[in-house]
C-alpha cells in the first residue's frame, strides 16, 4: 500500500481472489494519494492500482487524562487530534462535602497543539468530606470520587 505519506510492508499471503484490507492513520491533514499493488508466491508484482485521493481534515480532539489530588487538584488536558485546539474553556467543579474555598475553578487554554498535554489546577483548597470532582474541557467531561480533609485532596482509585 502506498498511503501518500508512507508505504506499508507486504501483507499476506492471501488466497487467490480473497479480499485484503488495510488501515492507516495520517499524522497531518491534507490530500493523500492512495494506491495498492499485489505480489504472488513467486515474487512477481502487479502494477499499481488506479490512485484514489483521500482528504484528511485537521481537527483537534480534546481528552481529559489523569486527575490527581494533593494540595489542590491537577488535571491533564490532551489534544489527541491532528489540528490545533484553541480557546478551550475548562472548569474543575467540586460537588459534595463542605468546601470553604474554591468550589469551582475555571479558565481558558488559548492553544493546545496536536499531541500536547497541558495541566490545569485549582490551587489551594479548603474543606472536609466526600467529593465528586468533575473536570470539563470544551464538550468533554470526566468525574472522579475524592475526599477532602483540610487542604488535602485524596482521589479514590
Amino acid at each position: 500500500w502506498s498511503w501518500g505519506d508512507t508505504e506499508s510492508t507486504w501483507l499476506g499471503p492471501f488466497d487467490s481472489g480473497a479480499i485484503a484490507n488495510a488501515t492507516h492513520t495520517w499524522d497531518a491533514g491534507g490530500d493523500y494519494t492512495v494506491k495498492v499493488k499485489a505480489k504472488d508466491d513467486l515474487g512477481l508484482e502487479s502494477g499499481w492500482s488506479d490512485p484514489i485521493t483521500v482528504h484528511v481534515e485537521t481537527s483537534s480532539h480534546i481528552e481529559i487524562g489523569n486527575i490527581t489530588g494533593g494540595f489542590g487538584i491537577t488535571a491533564e488536558i490532551k489534544n489527541t487530534g491532528a489540528g490545533e485546539a484553541s480557546d478551550v474553556n475548562w472548569s474543575i467543579l467540586l460537588d459534595g462535602g463542605l468546601v470553604l474555598l474554591k468550589r469551582e475553578t475555571t479558565g481558558m487554554l488559548t492553544e493546545i497543539q496536536p499531541g500536547v498535554n497541558l495541566q490545569i489546577q485549582t490551587g489551594f483548597l479548603l474543606g472536609i468530606g466526600r467529593l465528586a470532582i468533575t473536570v470539563t474541557a470544551d464538550e468533554v467531561e470526566k468525574t472522579v470520587s475524592a475526599f477532602i480533609l483540610g487542604p488535602l485532596v485524596i482521589i479514590k482509585k
